[in-house]
Formats: C-alpha cells, structure tokens, sequence
C-alpha cells in the first residue's frame, strides 16, 4: 500500500481539495511527528505517532511507511520528502499514503483537543 501518482485522466477526472498549507504549518505538524527533534521522522517515531491517535502499527509497517516516501533511501523521511507528500496529496497528485494520512489525523487530532481545552477554559 504505497502512494502513486495519479493518471493525467484520473487527475482531470478527481482533483485533490487544493488545500496546500504552509510550510509553517507542515513544519509544525513535522515538528510534532519528529519526537526526538532530529530533524527527520523514523519508524519508531511514527508508531508512536500512530499509538497517540489510538492505531496501533508495527515497526515493520512504520519501516514500509518511511520506505514509501524516502526518496534518498536513507531510512527516514526529512522535512522536504515529507513537504513534497503533503503538497501533491493536497494537489491530488498523491493518493493512498499513509504518511499524509498520519499528518492528516494528527492536525485533526491537534483541533479537536483545542477545542476541548477552549471549551473547558
């Protein structure tokens, strides 16, 4: 289950959303994701990413996870690799990545315990 670029008919046909955010924001999401702030995301920190959300993964498929957008093939995934998936999943041109679907779920995870803490203040 890696990611693919889309077709030029498919994109034609489902656009993405569009929705590009800014560096600022995927560095923020980055930075959450990265933490032992290296500077890059390793399996390791994706499972525990995945284990905060309540999904549980194992190494192996954290390693597949990484694999999957490392295209310097050193065994974890830097801010540009991770920017470059952000912004073509937004686009359309990306689908089915599970590392954009981690982001994804972390952001909405980050705006509902805001809301939580907004409610109760």
């Amino acid at each position: 289950m890696g990611f693919r670029l889309r077709e030029a008919t498919e994109s034609a046909s489902e656009p993405g959303n569009g929705q590009a955010c800014s560096d600022a924001e995927y560095q923020k999401v980055f930075a959450e994701l990265d933490a032992d702030q290296t500077g890059v995301l390793r399996p390791a920190e994706l499972c525990e990413a995945y284990k905060r959300l309540g999904i549980a993964i194992d190494l192996q498929d954290a390693i597949n996870i990484v694999n999957e957008v490392d295209t310097n093939r050193n065994g974890v995934v830097d801010f540009e690799e991770f920017r470059q998936i952000m912004v073509g999943a937004a686009h359309g041109d990306i689908v089915d990545n599970r590392l954009h679907a981690l982001a994804e779920l972390t952001m909405e995870h980050n705006c509902e315990e805001s809301e939580v803490a907004a409610e109760s203040g």
